[in-house]
């Protein structure tokens, strides 16, 4: 079975908000956030899907107060020319947390966060232009913003523009280009995409020599740092011997963690 490249990074919020947006999203029936401060919903969707949550009526939003992370306070804060609350608003907007849901307004404040040169807006906006279901979609212009979010220092944006060049998504396909991305990404930290992606790479060989014992340390750091796919993909190897010895206690092992991670695929295979 051919591994399967990690999801892309859907929206991220910054610390500053992450206390607000995460009461509004418990309140939804959710109850986990990721390191960066992207909320995540307990049952997750497919590998590709944004997470999402229960929109909630701005009534029930907390009374803002100047840096509480409330809606208001981060409209407030971005009209004076803070990016972060621009593109923390848009994560509101997105997910319905104390304002309607609502793709194009989030779309609105991710960009004038992005203008602003918050990176997180600018790798939000370019994932909203890919997998919004309200709005026009436009790789091209998603990929002119992942370039701009990544040269600001957003090695996961650095990932998710290695996957369109990988798949010629709103550009040529180029695969060098999408290896340099990777490495980048993984070397700076980056290691749930990143690392999990350079994987993929090594272990078909694709713009490089095929190294399957690099292929499969790549993945298990990626498993490691929390990449539910990464940890289904090191099952495959380890379920075949590929790279690795082969061990099918472990490979059932890596599912189950890989299950337990949100990987539906995994949840579906045998794993005793």
């Amino acid at each position: 079975m051919r591994p399967r490249l990690p999801a892309t990074r859907a929206e991220v919020a910054s610390i500053a908000s992450l206390a607000f947006l995460s009461t509004l999203l418990m309140a939804a029936g959710a109850v986990s956030c990721d390191r960066t401060g992207a909320t995540k919903p307990a049952a997750t969707t497919s590998p590709n899907d944004a997470p999402t949550a229960s929109a909630n009526s701005p009534n029930d939003a907390p009374t803002a107060s100047a840096n509480d992370g409330s809606p208001a306070a981060l409209q407030q804060a971005c009209l004076k020319g803070d990016g972060r609350a621009c593109g923390d608003l848009g994560i509101a907007y997105r997910k319905g947390l104390g304002v309607p849901k609502d793709d194009l307004e989030a779309s609105k404040w991710y960009t004038r966060g992005c203008e602003l040169r918050d990176a997180w807006s600018c790798t939000n906006l370019a994932y909203l232009l890919r997998k919004s279901e309200t709005l026009p979609r436009d790789p091209e212009r998603a990929v002119a913003l992942y370039t701009k979010a990544c040269d600001l220092g957003d090695l996961m944006a650095c990932a998710d523009l290695g996957v369109c060049f990988e798949r010629g998504e709103g550009t040529s396909a180029d695969i060098p280009r999408a290896l340099a991305l990777y490495q980048k990404a993984c070397d700076g930290g980056e290691v749930v995409t990143g690392c999990a992606n350079l994987a993929t790479l090594y272990d078909s060989g694709k713009g490089v020599p095929k190294d399957l014992g690099r292929a499969a340390a790549l993945f298990e750091k990626a498993c490691e740092a929390g990449g539910p796919i990464a940890c289904a993909n090191l099952a495959l190897m380890v379920e075949a011997g590929r790279g690795v010895p082969k061990d099918g206690a472990r490979a059932a092992a890596l599912r189950r963690r890989a299950c337990a991670g949100g990987d539906k695929e995994s949840c579906e295979s045998p794993h005793p």
